[in-house]
């Protein structure tokens, strides 16, 4: 039996709105890349089914006036009829709009633009894709590009999640509504887990839409490794779709590069703890110019053919374990089943509301949708698994963060087969065929010692 830890996540954030639509979303490699016809053909010949790209504000804009869309547009409508959609960074304010310092050029060092400007840019953006240049749900607005880093300067406060929430994300989120309520938003483009971060995500709580996405950046040299640093930022949003829009290797072997593409992606594409909410990836970058043999991949590099490789894969994965998401159960007195310290303990059925002890999470550990009879594992939220000592032959624990034989469980729907949904009763069965009992209907510890199912055997799942 394959083996899965769900990552410990020891950082206590905001949580935003809710976040069942993840699943559902879904998964997309492609390139952080330039903005020429090189770049949409470079990504279509790699089978991207998204990209990252787009003119900065101040080439859109060089002057107070309408943009000029021209040649954006021309290479816009290349990615889309290529299949990709297109992600959006928006950012990097004009001079007439407050944006950058004199001397260093303007996309690597920017100013915090007048609050006003930047609203009205962000409209005239949406409104243009959404009604002039109708896209869709093929493009994605981003909102500024790492503003924790050197590439935001002139806030009032120290704290860049603060600023960035304030005065540009929660403008552009009034843009959005003001303009077309369905756009797509994303952010906040960090590449850090600090407390900036936990300031941007309470802003984004204030107007974030159930379609927008959470986004974050990661490069090797960066801890926790890639898979846990994307969790940690999806459980501090509350486990929303989460897109890793930058990572890249800078790396001149291109032989050493590939091969820790290929590490990434398949920790990306198969990794069941991270595959409900990370849903995207974008390599840094993708580009026809050989110019530069290290960070970038070209048509050719073995980095490049690596990437083609898991597009491909990703658009039919193989059925496997997947997330069904978070549960709670309740026993037949009312009382919900709680694992005492969220894990490293025993499990009880003596709660009367439902939190974060009392949340669980299943693997479908055949893939697909949650159906009657389909082998799982429940774990908490801190990574800790339902264990049936001795298969099922008496007690039930949370002593173990592996899932082995004794770990493995199936879920029965008592009104027959089908998909399990949200308020069923069901019952769930150890690998010995025994049955999880809240002893006295609840009140009481819960057993793995059951025969048979009746009162005391049955459960209600709520499924978040």
């Amino acid at each position: 039996m394959t083996r899965h830890k769900l990552v410990v996540l020891v950082f206590v954030g905001m949580m935003l709105v809710d976040a069942s639509d993840a699943a559902s979303q879904p998964t997309r490699i492609g390139g952080v890349t330039g903005m020429g016809l090189g770049d949409c053909y470079a990504n279509a010949a790699m089978n991207a089914n998204i990209v990252r790209t787009g003119f900065e504000w101040w080439r859109l804009q060089p002057a107070p006036g309408q943009p000029d869309w021209s040649y954006q547009d021309g290479i816009f409508q290349c990615f889309v009829s290529h299949g990709m959609k297109i992600y959006y960074t928006l950012g990097y304010a004009p001079d007439w709009a407050g944006g950058h310092y004199n001397g260093p050029p303007a996309e690597v060092q920017t100013n915090l633009p007048d609050i006003n400007a930047w609203k009205q840019f962000v409209r005239d953006v949406i409104y243009h894709y959404s009604y002039e240049v109708p896209l869709g749900d093929n493009i994605i607005f981003g909102v500024w590009n790492e503003p924790e880093g050197h590439f935001l300067h002139g806030c009032p406060t120290s704290n860049k999640g603060d600023c960035w929430g304030q005065y540009l994300w929660l403008p552009a989120a009034q843009a959005r509504d003001e303009v077309n309520p369905s756009a797509r938003l994303a952010g906040p483009e960090m590449g850090t887990l600090d407390y900036q971060l936990d300031s941007a995500l309470y802003w984004m709580s204030q107007s974030i839409r159930p379609q927008d996405v959470i986004t974050t950046h990661w490069y090797p040299n960066f801890y926790p490794p890639a898979g846990e640093w994307v969790a940690t930022v999806a459980w501090k949003a509350g486990f929303r779709e989460t897109w890793l829009t930058e990572t890249g290797i800078n790396d001149c072997n291109d032989a050493s590069q590939a091969n820790q593409i290929d590490n990434q992606l398949s920790l990306f594409a198969n990794e069941s703890p991270y595959a409900y909410y990370w849903t995207t990836y974008l390599y840094y970058q993708v580009t026809p110019d050989p110019g530069d043999q290290c960070f970038p991949v070209h048509e050719g590099d073995p980095g490049f053919n690596v990437i083609k490789y898991w597009a491909n894969y990703v658009q039919q994965p193989p059925q496997g374990p997947v997330l069904a998401g978070a549960v709670n159960f309740r026993a037949s007195n009312g009382q919900f089943v709680v694992a005492e310290g969220n894990g490293n303990n025993i499990v009880n059925a003596n709660r009367d509301v439902a939190s974060t002890w009392e949340t669980f999470y299943i693997w479908d550990l055949n893939g697909g949708s949650l159906q009657s009879g389909d082998p799982i594992n429940i774990v908490t939220s801190d990574g800790w698994y339902f264990s049936a000592v001795d298969e099922g032959g008496s007690t039930l624990n949370t002593y173990v963060q592996q899932a082995l034989t004794w770990e493995e469980f199936s879920i029965v729907r008592l009104s027959g087969a089908g998909e399990v949904h949200d308020g069923d009763l069901i019952a769930i069965q150890t690998r010995n065929g025994h049955y999880l009992v809240a002893e006295s209907g609840g009140g009481d510890i819960v057993n793995a010692n059951r025969t048979a199912i009746g009162l005391w055997e049955t459960f209600t799942i709520f499924r978040q």
